[in-house]
């Protein structure tokens, strides 16, 4: 515990666990996208098949982002947090031992369940983690060090595969995951005490889980200009079920999808921004 010039005080190591687990996170978004003829050929697949590997990691982290979140709010965000690293831990150790793309694919599923953990609760975590005071300061690490992830990731996968195979593109996030996890378990603070906050929406999830799901593949299948008509039909299938689950939503006291932030006119256009960027850099990839 550091204490600063104006008498707050911000946990470094706390700090430095969060920033270190997010950046691996967003860095497995993209170091594999280098490697993908590399794999093609280990495996003998087609190129439309082999992008699995980064369509499933990022269909995982949608699906289970906002689900997640509501989980740790109710629960405890240091412990879905310390569950994310375990589980995007063992799911590299299992990717880089993955012998067949089915192995690889189911691999970076359970990776992505991992990420959605720790991409879920590191904002509550900055906000308890750093005072109101340097809570801006937090915040702007955290863009930076997602910035800099989203750029290294295929330089750094570059580096990997001059001096190393493919499996450590994955091997690698497993010392630095179990350093993480001991650095969690000792400097993480829990959830501050208050009222209770009511069951976690199972139900809920489900329905988030399948819009998210159903609406970002049938959008990545449009832009791959895969089978159009597929793609229509899901896309179709996702906004029907987006309508039966906003309705819900709005009839809850704690939704999991808070519609009415979105009457918030600067977080609304952040949000539209962020969408047009993430879009233009998958585009790019």
């Amino acid at each position: 515990m550091i204490l600063n010039q104006d008498g707050t005080r911000v946990d470094h190591t706390a700090a430095a666990t969060l920033l270190l687990q997010l950046f691996m996170s967003v860095v497995d978004g993209t170091i594999v996208n280098i490697a993908l003829p590399v794999l093609t050929r280990e495996f003998a697949v087609s190129s439309s098949d082999v992008i699995w590997v980064i369509t499933i990691y990022q269909l995982s982290i949608t699906m289970l982002l906002l689900s997640l979140a509501s989980l740790g709010e109710k629960t405890s965000y240091r412990r879905i947090f310390i569950t994310g690293v375990v589980v995007f831990t063992l799911a590299s150790a299992f990717c880089g031992a993955a012998r067949s793309l089915e192995m690889l694919v189911a691999g970076r599923a359970i990776q992505g369940m991992g990420s959605a953990c720790i991409m879920a609760v590191n904002p509550a975590l900055v906000r308890l983690v750093y005072p109101r005071a340097l809570l801006g300061r937090g915040m702007a690490f955290n863009a930076m060090t997602v910035a800099t992830a989203t750029a290294i990731g295929p330089t750094l996968a570059g580096a990997i595969l001059t001096i190393a195979s493919w499996h450590w593109l994955f091997l690698i996030n497993v010392p630095l995951g179990m350093i993480s996890i001991y650095m969690a378990q000792k400097s993480l603070p829990p959830n501050p005490s208050g009222p209770k906050k009511g069951k976690f929406d199972k139900l809920g999830a489900v329905f988030n889980a399948i819009v998210f799901g159903l609406v970002f593949y049938a959008a990545g299948s449009f832009s791959r200009q895969d089978n159009l008509a597929p793609s229509l039909g899901l896309l179709v299938l996702g906004a029907v079920a987006a309508i039966f689950y906003i309705r819900r939503e709005t009839s809850r006291p704690m939704p999991i999808f808070p519609l009415d932030l979105f009457h918030n006119v600067k977080f609304t256009l952040s949000i539209v921004t962020s969408i047009c960027s993430f879009t233009a850099q998958i585009d790019g990839e």
